[in-house]
């Protein structure tokens, strides 16, 4: 149905020479950079929170350590890059191709510069460029799957629920359960998730590492390093174990060593604009593992209410108190220390939203955690239709429901027979 997924050092390698081969090493070495890694956890955000969670301050303040003169080093460097492919390769396609990436690579330096200005409304401009901005059917979606859950759940709407479903005229939607407060005590802590990681990566071949970190806000993949790191700090339910594997090493590490393989290189980094096709898979095959895993849409609507779709001026105290809400309604023990737990979640879900900014802005957020949802409602979409699409999926990063990645790939004969 999807096609072969891993190849890994068994797999035949490519009979011919990349056709970006004189370009990607030079690539690898100014281009693979992430906007979020600039954003993890610091003592100053660890204290941030602390005053914030215990009422002491009634809006965050955000402050980030961004390396001004490397990233200029690196603008300059892909402008050079830029300048050298645009005017030596002779492979239309591969020079689009490149010089779109390029473009947004550099978008995402002003960003980083717009966040060292502490200037909101540039993070926000910028962030837009490079992620979207939110749809309001897909919102109305969004609280229709969340209504839908709460009458399985059989739990009424809280006040921030019931304040979407009006502004949206969401109904509630398909039954559908979130793991439920059980099933959140059986916690894997960090040290037992890495063991698990790592087995997988042994079982399948690949040759990465598995490390904690104390500065990660996420688990998140370096592949220059070929490293996972997770958060010391992360616990996970069992039961979303799985799923989590799925969503980390069985599509985003599957589709950049496939990448790696293909006739372009460039497809194990990412097209220009792959990020919510990459996104969205991983979201959709997590949640076919794992069927009380709602796909971003928590984090869609956080969003949402940021940005002031729902209403104006909401601001990062509203958006915590809306996730509090959700972790409260479907996921946390009632009583109070599940209420510090709630706090905790709402906080780690809140600071996605805002990072980037200085938390003390309205109408201002940073919008990547919308390519989730949207991506996820995308993929399924393919899927149900039975899209020839699926037989690629896993041939690299780019976005399956992007047409120009479709015909980009189409016109290199990057076609399931090659994978």
């Amino acid at each position: 149905m999807f096609g072969l997924r891993l190849f890994f050092g068994e797999r035949e390698k490519a009979k011919s020479a990349a056709l970006d081969a004189r370009w990607f090493s030079r690539y690898r070495k100014v281009g693979i950079f992430d906007d979020i890694a600039y954003f993890r956890r610091t003592p100053k955000l660890l204290k941030q929170k602390e005053l914030f969670l215990s009422g002491e301050s009634k809006k965050p303040e955000f402050f980030y350590e961004i390396p001004l003169e490397e990233l200029r080093d690196r603008r300059e460097k892909l402008k050079r890059f830029q300048d050298d492919l645009l005017t030596k390769e002779r492979n239309d396609i591969v020079r689009e191709i490149y010089a779109d990436r390029i473009d947004e690579l550099l978008v995402k330096i002003e960003l980083l510069f717009a966040v060292s200005k502490r200037d909101d409304e540039k993070v926000f401009e910028f962030s837009q460029k490079l992620y979207g901005t939110p749809d309001r059917e897909i919102l109305k979606n969004a609280v229709s799957l969340l209504l839908g859950a709460a009458e399985t759940r059989e739990v009424p709407p809280g006040e921030f629920l019931q304040l979407l479903q009006e502004k949206t005229g969401a109904l509630p939607g398909r039954k559908h359960f979130v793991r439920s407060a059980e099933q959140k005590k059986d916690l894997v802590k960090a040290e037992e998730l890495q063991k698990i990681f790592e087995d997988k990566l042994h079982e399948l071949g690949a040759p990465w590492r598995v490390k904690l970190s104390d500065r990660a806000a996420a688990i998140f993949l370096r592949y220059d390093k070929k490293t996972i790191y997770i958060p010391r700090n992360r616990r996970v339910s069992r039961s979303y174990v799985e799923g989590l594997l799925e969503h980390e090493i069985g599509v985003h590490l599957t589709r950049h060593l496939n990448g790696l393989k293909s006739p372009l290189r460039l497809l194990s980094s990412g097209l220009a604009g792959y990020l919510k096709g990459e996104e969205g898979m991983a979201a959709y095959f997590e949640w076919r593992k794992d069927p009380q895993y709602l796909p971003g849409v928590r984090n869609y609507i956080a969003v949402c209410l940021a940005t002031g779709m729902v209403e104006k001026d909401l601001g990062f105290r509203e958006v915590f108190e809306f996730l509090k809400e959700y972790f409260v309604l479907f996921q946390i023990p009632g009583n109070e220390a599940g209420g510090r737990a709630a706090e905790e979640y709402a906080w780690t879900r809140a600071y996605r939203v805002f990072r980037g900014t200085t938390g003390n802005g309205k109408n201002t957020c940073f919008t990547r955690d919308l390519m989730y949802f949207q991506g996820f409602k995308e993929i399924e979409s393919l899927v149900k239709e039975e899209s020839p699409e699926m037989e690629r999926f896993f041939a690299g990063k780019y976005d399956p429901a992007n047409q120009k990645h479709r015909d980009i790939l189409d016109a290199l004969g990057l076609s399931r027979r090659v994978f």
